[in-house]
């Protein structure tokens, strides 16, 4: 394949970037940008076609992979790239005889992980490479809805719940729907083994979710690096949500050991870990990460970018909080709702002034709009949709930002205020405290009294509050700049592709000077790849 930049990257994306916004999406966009004379190859898996791209790819993105997993009929069309006439030579090879022989086998493995926790992981990314070599050959629809694996599938599923009786209760064991259920699943969540993987030199997974499989499948296949950051931890995200969700015990069971499955995976297979913020890596360890491989790469800004400004003056003797976070049940905005409520009747003309998506989860959004109806507080706390173009005006025209997330990574609402010198009141969850540590109040999640009592100190207390600002920027100046981030990436990059540069610099290094000489040296070294 030829290259015009120095290395190329499969960079595989889930739920996010390029065809939703968030943190996320806005860290992949700025990667991309700032890593310019490296080409990227993008993967990413979203939940159905019917969506648009919402960045400017920059011209190094070489090529971009839709893969939606659910509401499509036939997903080759989306996800092996083949032609119609392909596609049907390869549906009518798929008999029932190749599915008995080629895929079941492989099927069989791979049911026994999901429940087995003492596995060999490293067996079961050859199995994913060898369904998706299968799926190179025979049609996915054809196998993945067929006979032999609807029995298969019921055979050795619900043989382990008979033959561990003693251990689960009755209510515990698979009906006929829960099965039904969890195969339809597989099929949808699955179909990422049914995509064309480019060669590239390195592979970038931004989670440790499906999206990864293809990354494990290129290691394996081409024998390239596997890099994986974690900016939230997808799976403690996903217990959490499951958890919480109107399915059977049994389906709510089997949805987590996949889950666990695939990112214990993603784990065992990545020759580098870079967690956002330390807090990921407890989690990390715990789900079998080996700790020599973490190496943990704070978010960045550019603070440059995020100044500080005066308030608008519309809002000059207004009381003004800032809540930036989509209107999803883990941001937990209903408690940033009560919390208004208690500060209302301190400061009667206060604002609070909500940014974020309102179409992600609709019925909590429904919820939240009618808890602020409860509580009079229609002309209180306002729910301002997407951010807009120029993010740090949020901020700015505020005078306290608030984070009342029950599950964060390394968020960049946060750092992105401190920058633009505005004081945060954030939960004690993820890697928050190890950004405001010194520059911020802590309080603990869903405790809306604590969290109304630290905004009226801060809003009482304007000399404490501006303290509190420019000791953040400082921070932020000097520990998430975004070109120290960018940075870090590229030496990771090229690290990981020429191990002699790797084992040259027994240091992971951080300060900027030395990572400048670093990158300069590197350059020449790797000039005839150019």
């Amino acid at each position: 394949m030829p290259q015009k930049g120095w290395l190329s990257v499969l960079f595989c994306t889930e739920g996010t970037y390029p065809f939703f916004p968030g943190g996320v999406s806005s860290w992949c966009q700025t990667l991309i940008e700032g890593l310019e004379d490296i080409d990227f190859h993008i993967i990413s898996v979203i939940g159905n076609q019917n969506v648009e791209i919402l960045y400017d790819l920059p011209p190094n993105v070489k090529s971009l992979y839709a893969v939606p997993l659910w509401n499509i009929e036939e997903p080759f069309g989306y996800t092996n790239g083949c032609t119609i006439k392909h596609a049907k030579l390869k549906k009518s090879k798929t008999s029932e005889a190749i599915i008995e022989d080629k895929f079941i086998p492989l099927f069989i493995h791979f049911l026994d992980g999901i429940e087995n926790k003492n596995i060999n992981l490293f067996d079961y990314a050859l199995i994913f490479s060898e369904m998706n070599s299968y799926f190179e050959n025979y049609d996915y629809s054809n196998t993945m809805l067929s006979k032999p694996v609807w029995e298969t599938f019921k055979k050795t599923i619900y043989e382990k719940y008979v033959k561990y009786n003693t251990i689960y209760s009755n209510d515990e064991i698979p009906t006929l729907y829960d099965l039904t259920t969890c195969m339809q699943w597989l099929f949808h969540l699955l179909i990422v083994l049914n995509i064309p993987i480019p060669r590239t030199d390195l592979v970038h997974s931004s989670v440790a979710a499906f999206t990864s499989l293809p990354g494990i499948i290129s290691k394996l296949r081409y024998k390239v690096p596997f890099l994986l950051t974690e900016h939230g931890v997808y799976l403690r995200e996903r217990y959490y949500a499951i958890s919480v969700s109107d399915i059977p015990y049994f389906s709510k069971r089997f949805l987590i050991n996949l889950t666990s499955l695939i990112a214990r995976l993603s784990y065992e297979m990545a020759d580098q870990i870079s967690p956002v913020c330390k807090f990921n890596t407890k989690w990390e360890k715990y789900f079998g990460a080996d700790e020599n491989k973490i190496k943990v790469i704070y978010n960045g800004i550019d603070p440059n970018v995020f100044v500080p400004m005066r308030k608008p003056h519309k809002f000059k003797e207004v009381p003004v909080v800032t809540v930036v976070g989509k209107v999803v049940p883990f941001k937990d905005i209903e408690s940033a709702i009560k919390a208004a409520k208690i500060v209302k009747d301190r400061f009667p003309n206060v604002l609070f002034l909500e940014y974020g998506s309102l179409d992600e989860d609709v019925d909590y959004y429904n919820k939240c709009k009618k808890l602020v109806k409860d509580l009079n507080l229609t002309e209180t706390f306002i729910f301002k949709g997407h951010k807009t173009n120029n993010p740090y005006e949020i901020y700015n025209q505020g005078d306290i930002t608030l984070l009342t997330s029950i599950s964060e990574g390394h968020p960049y609402t946060i750092i992105e205020s401190l920058s633009c010198e505005r004081p945060v009141v954030a939960t004690d969850v993820g890697g928050i405290p190890e950004v405001l540590e010194g520059c911020g109040l802590i309080v603990q999640p869903k405790d809306y009294e604590a969290i109304a009592q630290a905004l009226i100190e801060l809003l009482n207390n304007r000399e404490l509050s501006e303290e509190l600002g420019k000791k953040g920027r400082e921070k932020v100046k000097k520990e998430f700049d975004i070109e120290k981030n960018l940075r870090l990436y590229e030496i990771s990059y090229r690290s990981l592709v020429d191990p002699s540069f790797a084992a040259s610099k027994s240091k992971f290094v951080s300060e900027n000077i030395i990572l400048k000489n670093l990158i300069k040296d590197y350059r020449e070294r790797f000039n005839e790849h150019r």
